[in-house]
């Protein structure tokens, strides 16, 4: 069974969030995103548990579909990505704070 929830939490500091959790008997997904007063950006953490302790993450595949013709600008670790939409006039940072990634680009234009 699937369960889903929706909160909305409203942060002391200027910043309303909205999270957004969904789950089963293998594991949980919750993702929470965090605007603030006086500002464009938004910020996005996405977290993925396993709630089963005979349950483990052997790779997780993310992509990430952009228009952009400028290639993402990855640090030496791959722990962050910055991506440029100039099309979109928009700037993005992917970061991987715990897991040591693998980066494969595909360019489809």
């Amino acid at each position: 069974m699937f369960q889903s929830k929706i909160c909305i939490w409203r942060a002391p500091r200027n910043s309303q969030s909205i999270i957004v959790t969904h789950g089963n008997e293998l594991f949980s997904y919750r993702q929470k995103v965090t605007v603030y007063a006086q500002s464009a950006l938004a910020n996005i953490t996405v977290t993925l548990t396993a709630t089963d302790p005979n349950v483990g993450f052997v790779s997780l595949r993310y992509e990430l579909h952009t228009k952009s013709r400028i290639a993402p600008v990855i640090n030496a670790d791959n722990s962050n990505l910055g991506l440029v939409d100039t099309g979109m006039k928009t700037l993005g940072q992917l970061t991987f704070p715990t897991l040591a990634i693998e980066t494969r680009l595909h360019n489809a234009l």
